[in-house]
C-alpha cells in the first residue's frame, strides 16, 4: 500500500498550507465544487431542453452557437493577431538576450509541449468552456439581472476601466489562491506548475476541469459588474497577453515597477520547486493583494528552478511523444484525486 508521506506533492500541500486555510478548504472549496457540479448538471439539462423545441431554436443559436462562433473567430484571430506575430517573437528575443535560465533552449521540449497545450486549449474552449460561460450568462440575465450594477455605466470610461481592472485582478488572485489551497483543485493546477522550462505559451498549460470550476469565481461577479460576458472575455484577453510576459524565461524584475506589478522574476518564484517559495506571489498583474494578505515573497533577485516535486508526473523532458505526453498529463490529476480518495 502506498505511503502518503512518500508523495512529495501531497506533503508539500500539507506543509505549505498557512494557518486558517482549513476554512477555505472545507467550506469554500467544497461549496465551489458542489455549486459548479450543480450548474454543470443544469447546463446539461438546459442543453437537452433547447434542442427539440422549435420555439427555442433562436434562443439556442443565440446562447450557444453564436458564442462558440465568437470564440472560434477570436481564437483564430489570436493566432493571427499582432500578439502572436509580434509580441511572442519579441518575448523570445528578450529570452535570448536576457534569459533567467541560460541553460534553457529557446525552443525547448517544454516550449513545443506548451504550444500543443495552446492548440488543445483553444479546441476545448470552443467546445466546452464557451458554452458553459454562455449558460452562466443566460441564467444570470434571466434570474439575477437585478444584481447588475447599473450606476457605474454612466461613469467616465477611464474610471470604469480602472474599477474593472482592480476587481478582475482581485478575482483572479482569489481564483489562483483557491486553486492552490483546495487539494482536489491543486491536482489540476499542478499541470500548469509542472513546467520546468517557462515560456510564453505556458499560460495555456491549464487543465480544462480546473478552469471550469474556478470560472464561477470571476465570471459571475464580473458579469454583475459589467452586465455582459463579452466585456469580461475582452478583459481576459488583455490579462492573457500580460500573462505571457510574466511566464517567459526573462531575467528582469522591472526595476521600481516590481513594487507594484507582477514581474517575470516574481512569478518565476511562484513557479519555484524550492520549499521556501511555495504558496507565494499569487498575483496576476499587480502585487497589491499579495502584500495585503501576506503571501508576497519580497526578494527580487531570485530566479529559482521551476516545476513540481512529484516524480510521477509525466514531464515532456522525459518522453519523446508530445501527443502521448499531453494525454498522460490530462489524465494525471484524475489519477491523483482518485488515489488520494482511496487512501483517505
Amino acid at each position: 500500500m502506498e505511503n502518503i508521506q512518500k508523495d512529495p506533492m501531497r506533503s508539500y500541500r500539507a506543509e505549505a498550507r498557512p494557518v486558517g486555510i482549513t476554512l477555505v478548504q472545507r467550506v469554500t472549496g467544497d461549496a465551489l465544487v458542489c455549486v459548479t457540479g450543480a450548474l454543470f448538471i443544469a447546463f446539461a439539462l438546459w442543453m437537452v431542453g433547447q434542442i427539440p423545441d422549435v420555439t427555442t431554436a433562436g434562443l439556442f443559436i443565440e446562447n450557444l452557437v453564436k458564442p462558440v462562433y465568437w470564440t472560434l473567430r477570436s481564437s483564430l484571430a489570436f493566432w493571427l493577431s499582432p500578439f502572436f506575430l509580434l509580441v511572442v517573437p519579441s518575448l523570445l528575443l528578450l529570452t535570448a538576450v536576457f534569459p533567467a535560465d541560460r541553460a534553457q533552449p529557446i525552443f525547448s521540449r517544454g516550449f513545443f509541449q506548451d504550444v500543443l497545450w495552446s492548440v488543445a486549449r483553444t479546441s476545448l474552449t470552443v467546445l466546452l468552456l464557451t458554452a458553459y460561460a454562455s449558460f452562466i450568462q443566460t441564467i444570470f440575465q434571466k434570474y439575477f439581472g437585478w444584481m447588475v450594477i447599473e450606476t457605474g455605466r454612466d461613469w467616465p470610461f477611464l474610471l470604469r476601466a480602472a474599477l474593472v481592472f482592480i476587481v478582475a485582478d482581485f478575482l483572479y488572485w482569489l481564483r489562483h489562491v483557491v486553486m492552490h489551497k483546495v487539494p482536489a483543485l491543486w491536482q489540476f493546477h499542478a499541470i500548469h506548475h509542472s513546467q520546468r522550462e517557462l515560456n510564453p505559451f505556458t499560460i495555456n498549460r491549464t487543465h480544462p476541469v480546473g478552469y471550469l470550476v474556478t470560472l464561477n469565481i470571476w465570471a459571475i461577479p464580473m458579469t454583475a459588474l459589467m452586465g455582459s460576458l463579452d466585456v469580461v472575455l475582452t478583459g481576459y484577453l488583455i490579462r492573457h497577453s500580460y500573462d505571457a510576459f510574466i511566464h517567459s524565461n526573462i531575467r528582469t524584475n522591472l526595476g521600481p515597477l516590481k513594487y507594484f506589478l507582477v514581474t517575470p522574476q516574481s512569478h518565476r518564484v511562484h513557479h519555484s520547486c524550492e520549499p521556501q517559495h511555495y504558496d507565494t506571489n499569487f498575483g496576476v498583474m499587480i502585487s497589491l493583494w499579495d502584500r495585503l494578505f501576506g503571501t508576497l515573497h519580497s526578494k527580487y533577485d531570485e530566479y529559482p528552478e521551476t516545476g513540481i516535486p512529484d516524480p510521477s508526473f509525466p514531464v515532456e523532458q522525459q518522453h519523446s511523444n508530445h501527443c502521448a505526453t499531453l494525454i498522460q498529463q490530462l489524465i494525471y490529476p484524475f489519477q491523483k484525486v482518485f488515489r488520494t480518495s482511496s487512501i483517505n
